[in-house]
């Protein structure tokens, strides 16, 4: 597909911004789905803090979509992007508070979950669902994770 595309005269940072817009527009959809379904069929309740929730939800979902685009420039072929997605994505689960607690991490791992996307990503969830605003250091850990991983993934993207 890469070398149909370097055909074009697009140059790799759109092609990166693209994909990333495609991919935040088709997120939103299914996270519309799960809270919509969740509310109707399961009587959850909506975010108290909406406005946060969605502003929170796009950008984690940019900074996570950063990250993969990242790994997506430097791994030489299909398969090395997969696992090297893995090897970032599973830490990064088992830190983020996905699959344990995060208060029950040690201090030290709190932290580092506190600024990795993932991690940030979901704390600031739980605190606009409750109806806090969400903490500012997480939220400038998934922009600075966003801004960085993108532009080193426009600087380092090769056709080939």
């Amino acid at each position: 597909m890469l070398k149909r595309l370097a055909a074009s005269p697009m140059p790799p940072s759109r092609l990166l911004a693209a994909q990333l817009l495609v991919n935040l527009v088709i997120a939103v959809v299914a996270i519309v789905l799960v809270v919509g379904v969740g509310t109707i069929a399961l009587g959850m309740a909506l975010p108290k803090n909406l406005g946060g929730f969605v502003a929170v939800m796009l950008l984690g979902a940019v900074s996570l979509f950063s990250v993969g685009t990242l790994i997506a420039a430097f791994a030489p072929s299909g398969r090395a992007a997969n696992g090297l997605g893995a090897a970032v994505f599973f830490p990064m689960l088992a830190l983020g508070g996905v699959w344990v607690p995060k208060e029950q991490l040690p201090p030290v791992l709190q932290h580092v979950a506190d600024v990795l996307p993932l991690g940030a990503t979901l704390g600031s969830l739980r605190e606009t669902a409750a109806g806090h605003a969400p903490q500012v250091l997480p939220l400038v850990a998934l922009a600075v994770v966003a801004i960085v991983c993108s532009a080193l993934a426009a600087r380092f993207f090769r056709w080939e």
